[in-house]
C-alpha cells in the first residue's frame, strides 16, 4: 500500500507517557486505534540505567482479550542514553498477525521493562 500524506497531515498524539527512576516492568494504557492506518511508536531514552525492552502487545478488547506480542525492540544498554526508537505498525500488521489466536486487533499498548533505574 502506498502512503502519499505528510506525516504532519495526518498525525494525532494519542497517548504520552514519562517513566523517571522505574527499574520494573511498566504498562501503557491500551489504546484504541481501530480508526487509524499506520502508527508510530516512539520511545526517547533519557538514562537507560543497565538495559531496557520494549514490547508492543495488542489485543482484541483493550484488556487481555487474546494478547499477543506483535514487535519487540532491539534491546538498549546503557551507552544507549539519550536515543530514540521508532517503531512502526500498519493496519495490515493488526489482522491476523503470526501465531495470533484472532483476526482483529484493535487496541495497542506498549510494555517497557528497564534493567536498573530508567528513565524514558
Amino acid at each position: 500500500m502506498t502512503y502519499t500524506q505528510r506525516f504532519d497531515e495526518y498525525t494525532k498524539l494519542l497517548s504520552c507517557n514519562i517513566y523517571e527512576g522505574v527499574s520494573s516492568e511498566q504498562n501503557t494504557t491500551f489504546v484504541n486505534i481501530k480508526a487509524y492506518r499506520r502508527l508510530a511508536i516512539i520511545i526517547k531514552t533519557l538514562d537507560v540505567g543497565t538495559t531496557l525492552d520494549a514490547d508492543i502487545e495488542i489485543t482484541t478488547d483493550g484488556v487481555t482479550g487474546g494478547l499477543h506480542t506483535l514487535k519487540s525492540m532491539t534491546q538498549l544498554a546503557s551507552g544507549d542514553d539519550d536515543e530514540k526508537v521508532i517503531i512502526n505498525i500498519r493496519d495490515e500488521e493488526l489482522s491476523k498477525p503470526a501465531s495470533a489466536s484472532s483476526d482483529q486487533y484493535d487496541w495497542v499498548r506498549v510494555e517497557t521493562t528497564p534493567s536498573g533505574a530508567a528513565t524514558y
